[in-house]
């Protein structure tokens, strides 16, 4: 997020570019067939000309991800209709929505609403919980404190009959503490995995 693929002068685009290039055969190397590309925070879309930049890199590199078999995941802040035209500029079974619970309930955004959006495009699911700010901040918060409805995130994803893994992206607790912290968000999370 630190160095977006946007919003940068050319030069830097192009190293970016390639920086991605020499990523995806690494990524198949290691056993990974998806890589999340972050346009959130500092790296989020926020122009129409950029979603055209963004559009012709992934159009660029698209090849090289199908010859690898590795996905290319958009992680993005966009509304659900925005996200859902952005979406339909770039029709490649290989690129894909990596959907955050924490940054959309941080955003404002019903899980529901998005899935019916644009939830055959989801190729990966991060599970998190946010506070809602008014000025569109946002902290990671322990799951169930922030802003996530976590019965609509649920009910989202099964509407779509995902059937990927969940990354626990939870806050980080108390450090030394971790491993016991981490089995409160599992235990937290049980309920909501259950089915009927």
């Amino acid at each position: 997020m630190e160095f977006p693929l946007i919003r940068c002068t050319v030069e830097e685009r192009k190293r970016r570019e390639n920086h991605l290039r020499l990523l995806i055969p690494i990524a198949r190397q290691i056993g990974a067939w998806r890589i999340v590309i972050p346009f959130v925070d500092n790296s989020r879309l926020a122009t129409e000309k950029e979603w055209e930049e963004v559009v012709a890199i992934l159009e660029r590199v698209v090849s090289m991800a199908d010859e690898h078999q590795v996905e290319l995941h958009l992680e993005a802040d966009l509304d659900p209709e925005s996200f859902k035209r952005f979406l339909e500029l770039i029709p490649l079974p290989s690129v894909k929505v990596n959907w955050d619970s924490g940054n959309s309930s941080g955003l404002g955004y019903v899980a529901t609403r998005e899935f019916a959006a644009y939830g055959g495009r989801i190729g990966s699911i991060h599970i998190k919980d946010r506070y809602r700010k008014p000025e569109g901040g946002v902290e990671t918060r322990p799951l169930g404190t922030g802003s996530a409805d976590f019965n609509d995130v649920f009910r989202a994803i099964r509407s779509i009959e995902y059937s990927g893994g969940l990354t626990l992206q939870a806050a980080r607790g108390v450090s030394g503490d971790e491993v016991d912290f981490l089995r409160t968000q599992i235990e937290f999370l049980k309920p909501f995995c259950e089915v009927d």
